[in-house]
């Protein structure tokens, strides 16, 4: 079959217009799968933008919770220790206190 194919023109020319068909439709698929020449670029100015983003979110929210956890606590009217005086009441009942 391979010698038919060498010696008939007729298939030859067959033969080649599959071959130049195969390679547009190979070239074609090489341009629809390959990456834009501007990927990388475009993909690290976003990842870029992004992480300062979250940055800059990151340093809003510790402010705003060094501002909320000063603003509590002049505020708030209740201590977060316990009272001064309980250790010295429970001191006076164990040592025989009146």
């Amino acid at each position: 079959m391979g010698a038919h194919i060498d010696s008939c023109e007729r298939c030859q020319t067959v033969l080649d217009s599959l071959s130049e068909l195969d390679e547009r439709v190979v070239a074609g698929l090489e341009s629809a799968t390959s990456p834009p020449p501007d990927l990388f670029e475009r993909t690290t100015v976003g990842v870029e933008e992004r992480l300062r983003n979250e940055a800059s979110a990151g340093a809003f929210l510790d402010l705003f919770t060094i501002g909320w956890t000063t603003v509590h606590a002049v505020l708030d009217p209740t201590p977060d220790r316990g009272s001064p005086h309980d250790g010295d009441a429970n001191a006076d009942e164990t040592m025989g206190g009146s």
